[in-house]
Parts: structure tokens; sequence; C-alpha cells
């Protein structure tokens, strides 16, 4: 396969992504639109003797730089095709993936934390290794067990709800063991004022939101009735 194909079919591939789940006959019109602007790019490009590296270059550059004003252009096609349902999508969206980098930092905290323990009983410390290494393994595999089951909708509003109760775990279980087997974040902590309330709100505040998302998580409305 040329430079030329491969560079119009990733094009075309972006196309077909961000036009899914629009109605056919717009989806359709779209993808006619940006292949006849390939073929005429593609016509142009070889009368004016541009070598096929150059114009799968100018493609995949355009493509990218395009990214920004295709969305909008889905978004405003989403919202007269569903109206209020898709405001619904759009923040279970935003949601999902405020849900999905919260838990992702406490699990990569807690291996983080799980890593310096290891190093503190390595080294012979020997202050509180069974406990914290429970709390961190137990509250670092729920915060990913969470994670994947918000990575479907059917189990979303359960991982929810499982990331309610584990991500607070893992962030206070984290927290003791980097205070008491770290040098250095003990340390970082005297740069911050009243760092034990401020853990505090901020586990109340992470299982608050997340209980807050299993409330709102339930099936998509922009794909129910068999709409793909």
């Amino acid at each position: 396969m040329s430079a030329a194909r491969r560079a119009q079919r990733f094009a075309q591939s972006w196309v077909g992504l961000y036009t899914r789940g629009l109605d056919e006959r717009i989806a359709g019109d779209r993808q006619d639109e940006i292949a006849s602007d390939l073929a005429d790019h593609f016509a142009y490009s070889r009368d004016a003797g541009i070598p096929q590296e150059s114009y799968a270059s100018e493609v995949r550059v355009r493509t990218m730089l395009g990214i920004p004003a295709d969305l909008l252009w889905r978004r405003h096609h989403l919202e007269r095709r569903y109206g209020d349902a898709y405001e619904h999508y759009s923040l279970s969206v935003r949601l999902l993936g405020l849900s999905a980098t919260g838990a992702v930092l406490a699990a990569v905290l807690g291996v983080v934390a799980s890593v310096q323990l290891a190093r503190s009983a390595a080294a012979g410390t020997q202050w509180r290794i069974a406990d914290e290494t429970v709390s961190l393994g137990v509250g670092t595999l729920a915060v990913l067990c969470g994670i994947l089951l918000i990575a479907r909708a059917r189990t979303r509003a359960v991982g929810m709800l499982w990331l309610a109760g584990a991500t607070p775990v893992t962030l206070s279980a984290a927290y003791e063991t980097l205070l008491y087997s770290s040098t250095t974040f003990p340390q970082l902590l005297m740069l911050v004022p009243y760092e034990a309330v401020l853990l505090q709100v901020v586990c109340a505040g992470a299982g608050l939101f997340y209980l807050g998302a299993a409330l709102h998580a339930r099936p998509d409305p922009l794909h129910q009735g068999g709409t793909t």
C-alpha cells in the first residue's frame, strides 16, 4: 500500500469514527465530502509533481489539525438529533472521564506507596508493615477492579459505587504509608497547611463524587432503541 493510500485511509477512518452514531444520510454526506476532498488533493499533488510522501504528510497534518472542528461539527449534529438526551450523554461522558482519571491517579498513588513500603520492608523498617500492606493491596486492587467495571455501561453504576469505597481507602492508606516510610513526602507535606484535614476532605469528596456518578449512571439515551 502506498504512502498516499495509507494517509487517505487514516483520514477516512477518523471520519468514520466521528460520524458514528449520526443520521446515516448526514454521516454518508460527510464521508463522501471528505473522500472527494482527498481525491482532489491527490490529483492536485500528482499534477504538481509533489511526492506521495509529502502528500501523505499533508493529509495527516490536515486531519490532525481538523480534529477540534470535526468534534464541534459532530456535537452540533448530535444536539440537533437528540436534543435533551444529548445533554445527558455529554454529562455522562464528562463524569466518566473524571471518574476514570481520579481512579487511575488513586491506583498510581497506591502502586507508588506499595513500592515505597516494599523498600522500607527490605531496609528493615517494621512500621506497621503488615497492616499497610493489606490496606494498600486491597485498596489498589479494588480501584483497578472499579476501573474495569466503569469501562462497561452495564456495570458502570456498580463500578462507581465500588470506587466510592475503594478510592478513599486507597488514598488514606497511601498517605499513611508515604508519611512514615518516605523521607521526601513529609518534607513536601510541610508546604501544605492542614494536610490531615485536607486528606479527609479529599477522601470524603471522592466518595461523594463517585456516589453521585453512580446515581447518574444509567443506560445511554443516545444508544437506546438500537442506535449505534
